[in-house]
């Protein structure tokens, strides 16, 4: 089992106007696993980004309001929240 913990996690600009850029770093090399859900708790997005322990993120969300994005290894987890206006 891989115990890859977080060392490091951006996610930026927030507040944002819909661009969203995201560094995660863990400590060793790890699967991550990032779904973002809007305030209702509907899943927008979802993806397994592999083998590596430092991974760069950019995307969209169309719609103003608050979404959830939830970072995963095997063994971690952190929830973030973004604001789009």
């Amino acid at each position: 089992i891989n115990n890859a913990i977080f060392s490091e996690i951006f996610i930026y600009p927030n507040p944002t106007n819909g661009y969203y850029n995201g560094e995660i770093i863990l400590s060793n090399v790890s699967d991550v696993y990032i779904s973002i859900y809007d305030e209702n708790a509907k899943i927008i997005k979802k993806n397994r980004y592999t083998d590596n322990s430092l991974y760069t993120i950019m995307g969209f969300l169309e719609g103003k309001g608050i979404y959830f994005i939830v970072i995963e290894t095997n063994t971690d987890k952190k929830v973030y929240k973004l604001v789009v206006q």
